[in-house]
């Protein structure tokens, strides 16, 4: 009971940004499961911590709770679970710029998630594979990838559209397709003006982001509306992170985020000079 109140804990500050309680909440639960020796819930609880700290921008203590999670998965026989697991270090090797490794990892975790017949771990695999051949420059195997997750996720009303979406819009501004990369984020952009949440997708401020990035590219007057959104989205999260460390890994370690800021910087110097 304990156990699966601390992991209910966990899914209510994830949904309310708050990445430290999730932590917190998620050791917890973790420790617990490993104490009673549930190993199955252990592996899981490792999975999202490790998700958890890759978020935060610790790239060490993510790989060591995946890689622990992995092997526990596989020491059980728990084939449909590896996936998640396999996406996560996919991710990690892209921001630590391990390409290949990341490309690996992707489409480990789509062979996996098609032998299981999960539709929604395919898309997950399919997006990390798109991220991966998108930072390799291999916009037509990204392009691909990214085509397939939206294909899968559409119909079935997932929040993956989204990130399908804009993978596709940044294929299409990278070569030199900004009006049809603009055609593919105005879904995205009547979404969000309609108070459409972006919960649910996989690479929240890296959808917002790919927006602004094609508004500006295409000179459009909202973008400046997108980033002021987005920046404002970026500091809330991070006044939730009270640990000094980890909200500099988290503002300095992940990509976008970097990018973000990076993008306010002649924002607030603009306002700072008037």
């Amino acid at each position: 009971m304990e156990s699966r109140l601390l992991n209910a804990l966990a899914v209510i500050a994830g949904r309310q940004q708050d990445l430290v309680a999730m932590l917190e909440a998620s050791q917890q639960a973790t420790r617990l499961r490993r104490a009673l020796g549930d190993r199955r819930n252990e592996a899981i609880g490792l999975g999202s911590l490790g998700a958890v700290w890759l978020e935060l921008g610790d790239f060490g203590q993510a790989r060591r709770d995946l890689e622990e999670a992995l092997r526990l998965h596989e020491a059980l026989g728990d084939r449909a679970l590896v996936p998640i697991v396999m996406a996560n270090l996919s991710q990690l090797a892209l921001w630590q710029s391990e390409g290949a490794d990341a490309r690996d990892k992707a489409l480990a975790a789509l062979q996996i998630a098609e032998s299981v017949q999960a539709l929604d771990l395919q898309a997950l695999a399919l997006w990390c594979l798109g991220n991966a051949e998108f930072a390799a420059r291999h916009f037509e195997e990204a392009s691909a990838a990214f085509q397939r997750a939206h294909a899968i996720t559409e119909p079935i009303g997932s929040a993956l559209q989204h990130d399908a979406l804009a993978g596709q819009a940044r294929v299409s501004l990278v070569t030199g397709n900004a009006v049809y990369a603009l055609a593919l984020i105005e879904p995205l952009l009547a979404h969000l003006k309609g108070e459409g949440s972006l919960e649910g997708t996989l690479g929240e401020r890296l959808i917002q982001l790919t927006c602004y990035q094609v508004l500006m590219a295409c000179r459009d007057e909202r973008a400046i509306g997108v980033l002021e959104r987005m920046h404002a989205r970026l500091e809330e999260r991070a006044a939730t992170i009270t640990d000094p460390s980890l909200r500099e890994s988290f503002l300095s370690n992940v990509p976008e985020n970097r990018e973000i800021i990076k993008a306010w910087l002649p924002v607030q110097s603009a306002a700072t000079a008037v």
